[in-house]
């Protein structure tokens, strides 16, 4: 009798070490969401640009991989790709305004348009970069 109410007192609650194994855990989880959570705010004026670069190089890759067509429409600071007439993806950048030399603000990426070069102008924060759509993908520089 003595020794079942013993051991019924051993189970109860959590021991130290357990404690401290999960408040470990849980300051590793939130040093790494805090430290991402600034980086994304301190880089934010960098995020519209890795957008646009990510966004086309994946279009591009798409379209040298499944030899389909793309329609990349440039309208306000919205980046719209159509595939097959459908909306495909929809990027808002807020520090970047398009310049395209094209009819309708339309790109059209193919197979056949990446061996010429696609040009496209846009300006960011205040300062004029043009760009270039290629098999390699986009490649920008500030206009002097």
């Amino acid at each position: 009798m003595e020794f079942k109410r013993v051991k019924r007192d051993l189970q109860q609650g959590f021991t130290l070490i357990e404690i401290l194994v999960v408040l470990i855990i849980v300051g590793i989880i939130s040093t790494f969401a805090i430290s991402s959570f600034n980086n994304s705010i301190f880089n934010h004026n960098d995020n519209d640009l890795n957008t646009l670069n990510k966004f086309i190089n994946y279009y591009v890759d798409h379209t040298l991989i499944s030899g389909e067509t793309v329609y990349l429409e440039f309208k306000n600071q919205n980046v719209i790709a159509k595939i097959d007439g459908q909306k495909t993806k929809t990027y808002s950048l807020n520090n970047l305004n398009f310049k395209t030399q094209t009819f309708d603000n339309q790109i059209i990426i193919n197979q056949n348009s990446l061996y010429n070069t696609i040009k496209l102008n846009f300006v960011y924060n205040n300062e004029i970069y043009k760009s270039i759509i290629n098999l390699n993908g986009i490649d920008y520089e500030k206009k002097k």
